[in-house]
């Protein structure tokens, strides 16, 4: 957590955490540190088991005992998205005579949102989509493939999920 704790009359700082809007309770992250920070790191917070609302409290007492605070909300994500491919089933056989085209059909969701759904095929990139439906019609060839689609959430987590199927 990057900030600045300092000025004129400085004597200590303190930063918090607590989860929810308006905390109940509060644990302490940094304690009492005497050393002024300037644009600087005021402590590292370990949020790999945490999820959803905290607010961040940073506390600066002055010598003449006056105490000064800042609040910020951050939310914390570490739930990864979901998603599954609908269509086609996992090795699915077409035909190239009739199945000129394979629309692709996923469902994908995140308890806060997606940012995009990546589509592959055999390792290589073919489309992004940002909106449902997530959907995609493929051009079909002969031949063997896997599909890979990736799910990417707003905060960076990604899944992943794959399928083969063949064309003949």
């Amino acid at each position: 957590i990057s900030g600045r704790a300092s000025g004129e009359d400085f004597s200590s700082y303190r930063l918090q955490a607590g989860q929810g809007l308006n905390p109940s309770g509060w644990i302490i992250i940094h304690g009492d540190e005497s050393s002024a920070v300037e644009n600087g790191t005021l402590a590292t917070w370990d949020t790999s088991e945490l999820n959803g609302l905290y607010a961040l409290q940073l506390i600066v007492l002055r010598e003449e005992q006056r105490v000064d605070t800042a609040t910020i909300q951050v939310t914390i994500d570490n739930i990864l998205p979901e998603v599954s491919i609908i269509h086609p089933e996992n090795e699915q056989v077409f035909s190239s005579q009739v199945d000129k085209t394979i629309t692709f059909q996923v469902e994908a969701s995140d308890n806060l949102g997606l940012k995009a759904v990546e589509f592959y095929i055999n390792n290589q990139y073919i489309a992004t989509q940002t909106q449902p439906p997530f959907a995609y019609p493929w051009k079909t060839s002969a031949g063997n493939f896997e599909l890979v689609v990736k799910t990417i959430d707003m905060a960076g987590n990604t899944s992943q999920v794959t399928v083969n199927f063949s064309v003949e």
